[in-house]
């Protein structure tokens, strides 16, 4: 008897669960963002734990223990892949411009804009403060987060509370007691995003407004995408070929693009590029004294400080404003070639078709 009424219920489950995520399916019809969240409901998860780690040759298998070595790995692997190019020196290219820039003044209106727009079902950082409650309260917290942030550009530092981040590990491929096979997951405080995206909505109209951005690029610019950089690239090469030339393509992934980030030369962009001393003297504070916590399952590293050489920090990705994938890459849309070359920009992707005439 219990056998039967089991299997009659497990039947009913799975016949219960089928109806759901078909409607689940059919109502997302249309809707390319609630398509992608039905199907990853509907597919089963893929999210394993972290049981074990090597470190040193050494098998750690307590929670604590795994976290502090991923933190560990994390902080650093930047600054070790950064050895590569040391020595190198920038590339230097377009002339100076004659404006210059400061960053302005917020209103609350701003404020309490970027709050009511920021989504709730984000993740929330070390501070417990989710984008549900910033969004709630946007009309009361609107004008002192307004006062913070303007105090923060007239002094040229960047809110310290709000450079420490919650990391966690998200498995990629391979072994999983390997280090290198996980990628950190960075989750800053939710109320610096208002403050990066002044920051950001600010420096990006000055380099649009004053032709500073590279022609070729594609990647964190308005009104332009990877379908319109492909539709570039096709015409390219379908114009060489009905000139008789030949075209070659090489395409160049940069590992840990961000990681490796010199912020020396990114300073120097900034500075060649008309951002005032003050200014200069924020996005200097915006990069450094960054700490991270790595947390797996309940338990959780202690906070760790990226050590800093001449400000070349190595942070990972979210850490950079997105601006910083716009300037830091310039130069190479300036490459000089003995052949016909275009280079189209992406973040951590140079597509770069070569073309010349067969002899």
């Amino acid at each position: 008897m219990y056998r039967k009424l089991r299997n009659c219920a497990n039947s009913e489950e799975k016949k219960l669960k089928s109806e759901y995520y078909c409607r689940l399916i059919e109502d997302a019809k249309g809707d390319s963002s609630k398509m992608w969240k039905a199907i990853k409901e509907t597919l089963p998860s893929n999210h394993n734990e972290i049981n074990a780690v090597f470190s040193h040759g050494k098998l750690q298998t307590d929670p604590k223990g795994i976290a502090e070595t991923l933190n560990n790995h994390f902080s650093s692997i930047g600054k070790r892949l950064a050895k590569a190019f040391s020595g190198l020196k920038p590339i230097r290219c377009g002339a100076v411009p004659n404006s210059s820039f400061s960053l302005k003044s917020v209103k609350s209106a701003f404020v309490e804009k970027q709050l009511r727009l920021m989504k709730t079902n984000k993740a929330i950082g070390l501070d417990n403060i989710s984008a549900r409650l910033l969004r709630d309260a946007a009309s009361v917290l609107a004008s002192p987060l307004r006062d913070i942030i303007n105090l923060s550009f007239e002094k040229g530092r960047f809110p310290s509370s709000w450079k420490c981040a919650k990391v966690t590990a998200l498995f990629k491929q391979g072994d999983k007691t390997d280090k290198d096979n996980y990628r950190p997951i960075s989750i800053l405080p939710t109320v610096s995003k208002v403050i990066e995206r002044a920051v950001h909505s600010q420096l990006y109209d000055y380099l649009d407004s004053n032709n500073l951005l590279a022609v070729n690029q594609f990647g964190f610019r308005r009104a332009r995408s990877t379908a319109l950089a492909l539709t570039q690239f096709t015409d390219e090469v379908l114009s060489n070929m009905d000139k008789g030339l030949v075209n070659g393509v090489v395409f160049i992934d940069l590992k840990k693009a961000f990681d490796t980030v010199d912020h020396v030369i990114l300073l120097g962009k900034l500075k060649s590029l008309g951002i005032s001393s003050n200014n200069l003297e924020w996005f200097h504070s915006y990069l450094s004294s960054r700490y991270q916590k790595t947390v797996i399952g309940q338990a959780s590293s202690t906070s760790r400080r990226f050590l800093l050489v001449f400000l070349r920090g190595l942070f990972s990705a979210h850490y950079y404003l997105p601006f910083t994938s716009t300037i830091y890459p310039r130069s190479f849309g300036t490459l000089r070639s003995p052949y016909s070359l275009m280079t189209l920009l992406f973040t951590a992707l140079l597509s770069q078709p070569v073309t010349y005439r067969p002899c």
